[in-house]
């Protein structure tokens, strides 16, 4: 340290004495130069007054001699004369005579115009042109003399050699006075101060002096009171490492911190090592998981590697990564904290923790809450219930089989709507997530998604059935009403015919408990939407129908109502705002009008966007010009006036479903929409297609996925 300061200091006088060197020379030669053009000056003021009598008379003799007496000076290496111009005195004539030295061989411009003295200095020269003037101050002629700088430039080399030799002397003394205090009062104390410095950061004591009272005595002293601060330091960070370990090592949480290039530090909580095994030394966090947890190791290398191309938001980036994943047969959750240093990350601390009984105890509660809801359902409508769980068999064994990809949403979308209408939440997630990957594929399904659907469904089976007696009696139910009817009609002397078709009808079932279902299934859509229940007007005009032949019918029913409550009627401040009643109108009726069956659904809600329909269809490809148009393009799959996809709604399959079956009863679909007033969807069908129909419909075989009720 002593070599560098005095290394410094001897640089800085070297510097400050050679600005004092240059500063000095080049006044020197200022004042060199100035005593010479005074001089100069002085000297051709006077060879001018001598000349200009000869130069008058055209004395060309007397301007020579004047000339060579100027060349006694031997400063003076060129000299020449110029008189008037006899025929135009503006301008100069021939040169009357000049001087030169025999070794100077340079050609000096001439004075080209009468003019004020003119001096030019060079690096080599003094050149100077004045006016030759008559007695009476007229312009008689030029002068022009050229005075050489050589003894000025000797005179002015010994100056500078001795200006240089005092100022080198000087700038050593100096140097080597300031580099003996130096080292005597600065270095050799800072010396022992760095030699401290040493001993404490290899953590051991240090005898500090502090000496003079000056500033390296106050830098030992405040050295002094540091070293006692870092021993006090020390012994605290060994405290608390003490406490950490000691939490790490019972902490039921796995704490790991990782480096951004993906590399494990060496401290971790005990229970990293007691359910992945310890880590070897400078292993990522990657191959570290990746025995246990492949997919999420990897997962964890590309997010890891989007935070450090910084392309994403770093929480964006860390959102990425899963959140969850299964090792070990343990369910483990994981959250990621960013630790920063000056505004850049350098490490992600992650911390999992086992949820393995918290997520059992979740399913658990959660097939109780289902168990409990679908057990409400059997106490309000067995027979509801009991024909929901066939219609669903059948379409798991439908989708088993089906191969058209289309349909095979279809069938999902209806499955998905009517067990979450009957609270088996966690199947209906189920449809959704293949619904979506689906979707995202634009393939049909997959055997491990048709196994994986039809084992699933298995369990629900097994569990629902538990709740219903294997066998129920063989029972008709008739309402009281229908039975006065009857007897008046027999007390009346109705044909029998008439009788005859009154009783066969009561074999099929009522209309009305098929639209008190739909009822209930629109509130229950209205409640999980967080909208006021809706008031439902149904009335099914003592209509029977068929149970098993219209089953399909009712169970793509489902999305119109589910669209009535989701799409149509607007959320309570909606319909303040707008001047309507804060809950909605659901109206559901049957009737008979000249041997037409007539459905109806509608609604008091917001009506259908057709400009959000037409710009669907566009982007679909599919005709959009005329409400006709428009209609069918309703019916077409994938297209819905939902933004975005939820488990209630969005996908754009639910209409499509429902004309199929529709269609394939020998019906027609009509819809009525106003902006603003609401939406009616009408269906109608000719009562002796629907006969045919439904007596040709195939019945539904013993299937393995349904339970036997009957």
């Amino acid at each position: 340290m002593g070599t560098k300061l005095v290394f410094v200091t001897c640089l800085s006088l070297a510097l400050i004495f050679t600005v004092i060197y240059l500063v000095l020379t080049h006044r020197e030669k200022a004042n060199l130069l100035h005593a010479k053009q005074m001089a100069g000056e002085m000297v051709v003021e006077l060879f001018t007054e001598s000349i200009c009598a000869a130069l008058v008379f055209d004395d060309q003799a007397g301007v020579s001699d004047a000339l060579r007496f100027l060349g006694k000076n031997q400063d003076v290496s060129y000299a020449a004369v110029w008189k008037q111009d006899t025929n135009d005195p503006t301008k100069l004539g021939a040169r009357v005579a000049e001087l030169r030295r025999e070794a100077d061989g340079t050609d000096y411009p001439l004075a080209d115009a009468r003019g004020d003295q003119r001096v030019d200095l060079g690096a080599n020269a003094l050149t100077i042109s004045a006016v030759v003037k008559d007695p009476t101050g007229g312009w008689a002629g030029q002068a022009l003399v050229v005075f050489s700088l050589a003894r000025e430039q000797k005179l002015f080399a010994e100056l500078s050699q001795q200006i240089l030799f005092a100022a080198s002397a000087t700038a050593a003394l100096i140097a080597l006075l300031l580099g003996g205090f130096t080292r005597s009062l600065v270095v050799r104390r800072l010396a022992r101060l760095a030699n401290a410095a040493q001993h404490l950061e290899r953590g051991e004591a240090a005898s500090i002096a502090r000496g003079a009272d000056d500033e390296v005595g106050l830098l030992a002293h405040a050295l002094s009171r540091m070293a006692l601060a870092i021993a006090d330091r020390e012994a605290r960070i060994q405290t608390q490492n003490r406490e950490m370990r000691l939490v790490l090592d019972n902490v039921a949480q796995a704490f790991i911190t990782v480096g951004i290039d993906g590399v494990m530090t060496s401290e971790h909580s005990a229970i990293v090592d007691r359910w992945f095994g310890e880590p070897k030394v400078g292993e990522t966090l990657t191959a570290y998981l990746e025995p246990h947890a492949a997919s999420y190791a990897q997962s964890f290398a590309m997010g890891l590697e989007q935070l450090r191309d910084d392309m994403l938001p770093a929480g964006l980036a860390l959102d990425q990564i899963p959140r969850r994943f299964v090792a070990a047969g343990r369910i483990f959750d994981v959250t990621y904290t960013t630790i920063s240093k000056d505004e850049k990350i350098e490490r992600v601390l992650v911390i999992m923790s086992d949820v393995t009984a918290q997520v059992a105890n979740e399913h658990m509660e959660r097939d109780q809450r289902e168990l409990v809801a679908l057990f409400e359902r059997i106490t309000v409508d067995r027979s509801g219930v009991e024909e929901f769980l066939s219609e669903a068999a059948g379409l798991v064994g439908a989708m088993r089989a089906e191969p058209d990809p289309n349909v095979q949403r279809r069938l999902m979308h209806t499955l998905k709507g009517n067990c979450a209408i009957y609270g088996l939440e966690t199947y209906a997630e189920l449809v959704h997530r293949i619904e979506s990957e689906l979707v995202d594929s634009q393939t049909g399904l997959s055997d491990e998604q048709r196994n994986l659907l039809v084992n699933a469904w298995k369990k629900v089976i097994a569990r629902v059935s538990k709740l219903l007696p294997a066998a129920r009696p063989d029972t008709i139910e008739i309402e009281r009403a229908e039975l006065e009817t009857l007897i008046e009609r027999v007390q009346a002397g109705a044909p029998s015919t008439t009788l005859i078709q009154a009783l066969i009808a009561w074999g099929r079932e009522p209309i009305q408990r098929r639209l008190d279902r739909l009822g209930r299934h629109a509130i229950g859509t209205a409640h999980r939407l967080g909208k006021p229940e809706p008031h439902v007007a149904i009335d099914g005009h003592g209509i029977r129908l068929d149970p098993q032949g219209w089953a399909p019918f009712w169970g793509a029913m489902v999305h119109v109502t589910r669209n009535a409550v989701d799409h149509g009627i607007e959320d309570a401040e909606t319909r303040l705002q707008v001047g309507k009643p804060e809950a909605g109108t659901l109206i559901l009726s049957a009737d008979r009008d000249e041997g037409r069956l007539i459905i109806r659904v509608g609604d008091d809600g917001k009506g259908i966007d057709w400009a959000q329909v037409k710009t669907k269809a566009a982007h679909a490809g599919l005709l959009c010009e005329t409400r006709e148009d428009l209609v069918e393009a309703l019916f077409a799959d994938g297209i819905s006036t939902r933004h975005e996809v939820s488990e209630t709604s969005g996908r754009g399959i639910g209409l499509a479903a429902l004309r199929g079956v529709v269609t394939s009863l020998g019906g027609h679909i009509d819809i009525q929409s106003t902006s603003g007033q609401g939406t009616s969807f009408e269906i109608a069908f000719d009562e002796c297609d629907v006969a045919l129909a439904t007596e040709s419909a195939p019945k539904a075989p013993p299937n393995s996925l349904l339970p036997r009720f009957a």
